[in-house]
């Protein structure tokens, strides 16, 4: 499918469909068109063999996919095993989507996995490098210092910024009208450097985990007692997929960094830059 924002519906037909954790879902079979309004109600999926589903399709509301440029295929952040009881319908037999009676269960369903608050967009860099320059990016597109939640181990912090020399390049420009936020993690200065270097984060001994931004900041009347589970429960309580969460305990206990926002610029494409940006560094 070329990179247009507008395309015909035989493009999208086709199409792979994969999670956040690059599963495989399969691939969009047709759209569901209102004839009345001209919305796209349904991308309708067709999922393949993958857990028995030879024999149907999938009718998912339109507003739960996100477009990937870089892989050119759409992304449904839904878990497989969350699949299985999606109600679906014989491949033989369409059923009528102008009645209630068919609709309504659909969006019952999927309704679970709709959300009116921002999306938490995440992406684990494997290098000092690449994470600051992700970090400038995030500040390119119109998100605040303050608004990037940034995680790594305290053994990565101490290799990347507790040097002298960067302490005093950031710490005149993190040190100015630094308030009580930043001494719960706010990220000020405007630099990655900065937040690491200065100390304004909070550190989980056990952990070994340094966190900075808002996380820090809903987390820091609770402590290091109130994060259960190691590394892997403290990501998931904090949003993160399990399955994601477990990629990002093993790539900050190798050293890299996690970056993270609430991401609520209307359009952004914060979250596919981000990914396809690692994937390059990391290859």
């Amino acid at each position: 499918m070329e990179h247009r924002q507008a395309v015909k519906a035989s493009e999208i037909t086709g199409v792979k469909v994969k999670n956040f954790e690059n599963e495989n879902l399969g691939e969009i079979n047709e759209l569901v068109i209102d004839k009345n309004s001209g919305k796209v109600n349904y991308l309708v999926l067709d999922f393949g063999g993958f857990l028995s589903f030879g024999n149907k399709f999938f009718a998912v509301p339109w507003s739960l996919f996100n477009y990937d440029k870089g892989d050119d295929c759409f992304i449904l952040n839904i878990d497989k095993t969350r699949l299985k009881d999606a109600p679906g319908f014989d491949k033989d037999k369409w059923p009528d989507f102008a009645n209630a009676a068919i609709t309504n269960p659909i969006n019952q369903y999927y309704s679970a996995f709709a959300t009116t608050k921002p999306r938490f967009t995440t992406e684990l860099f494997n290098d000092k490098d690449s994470a600051e320059k992700a970090y400038d990016l995030a500040i390119q597109q119109g998100y605040k210092p303050e608004e990037i939640n940034v995680m790594m181990s305290d053994e990565s912090r101490k290799k990347y910024y507790a040097s002298r020399l960067v302490k005093e390049e950031v710490g005149s420009k993190a040190l100015k009208g630094m308030g009580v936020g930043s001494l719960v993690g706010g990220a000020v200065g405007g630099t990655l450097g900065a937040i690491a270097a200065i100390g304004t984060s909070i550190v989980f001994p056990g952990l070994g985990l340094i966190v900075a931004g808002p996380l820090a900041a809903g987390i820091a009347g609770v402590g290091a007692g109130g994060v259960s589970g190691g590394l892997i429960g403290a990501l998931v309580g904090w949003g993160i997929p399990e399955d994601k969460a477990k990629i990002y305990e093993s790539g900050i206990i190798s050293g890299g960094i996690v970056l993270g926002v609430d991401d609520r610029i209307k359009d952004s494409r914060l979250e596919e830059e981000w990914r396809q940006y690692a994937k390059n560094r990391n290859n």
